[in-house]
């Protein structure tokens, strides 16, 4: 069992609270799914006269296409916060540059890098720590990780690229996140035009949107206790770095 990571509670919340807003969009598409006849209802003023609107099979048909950009915004909300949360985690720890493992040390560069050749914010130096230790802010923002890219492979290059593994789960269950890839397809394809959301929605239905939503949530669950795990372990540290903190820790 990992360690609660204060700098993961964001992370953890926007997974949440994304995923009980899906739920109860698919109860309602379960709903129009059985009853055929379904009419969306407002608040009446008049009782005799309820304020209703017939939703008919077209409607129906954007609607499940909705899903897919409901699906892709839970997965790189809760991926931007992590990986926001490694960051925010490593520099609360003051955790100076070379202390940090090779992968880490190289994103810190990368960024060192991109700030160099723009402007870099004064609000960067603005915290109370040493400049070493700064270095994992510097030139890094998370709006600029994905940027509507976001698949199962990207996910696993961005494990890599941090030195962080998923944690064990139900691989038959996830299907490995390779449904990810179907998801941002659609996502991008309903985004710029590529294709209607009614024909997207009448290629799909109800219980394969549940499929995909059961797989993609077990999928980035692991991700996110993979983090948590990473982070409780201080697997960011270099190997004699955190082999002097496991020895203090003992003294």
């Amino acid at each position: 069992m990992t360690t609660s990571i204060p700098a993961m509670v964001g992370a953890e919340e926007t997974y949440n609270s994304r995923c009980r807003e899906i739920e109860r969009f698919f109860e309602m598409l379960k709903f129009m799914r059985d009853n055929r006849d379904s009419r969306l209802c407002g608040e009446a003023l008049d009782v005799a006269n309820p304020v209703t609107y017939v939703i008919g099979r077209e409607l129906e048909k954007t609607l499940r296409a909705s899903a897919y950009l409901m699906l892709y915004n839970l997965v790189e909300a809760t991926m931007t916060n992590a990986i926001d949360a490694i960051h925010q985690h490593i520099a609360n720890e003051k955790i100076g540059f070379d202390d940090l493992n090779e992968e880490i040390r190289k994103i810190a560069i990368k960024g060192l890098r991109k700030a160099v050749s723009s402007e870099i914010p004064p609000t960067l130096f603005d915290r109370a720590i040493p400049i070493s230790s700064a270095l994992i802010w510097i030139g890094f923002d998370k709006k600029d990780l994905f940027s509507g890219n976001l698949d199962g492979r990207l996910i696993k290059d961005k494990a890599k690229e941090y030195g962080f593994q998923l944690a064990d789960h139900d691989r038959a269950a996830s299907r490995n996140g390779i449904r990810l890839l179907n998801v941002k397809t659609k996502r991008n394809e309903l985004a710029h035009g590529g294709i209607s959301f009614e024909d997207c929605g009448q290629e799909t239905s109800v219980d394969e949107l549940v499929e995909i939503f059961d797989e993609v949530r077990i999928f980035i669950k692991s991700v996110l206790d993979g983090i948590s795990e990473y982070l409780s372990t201080r697997n960011y540290l270099h190997t004699a770095s955190a082999n002097a903190v496991m020895a203090a820790g003992n003294s």
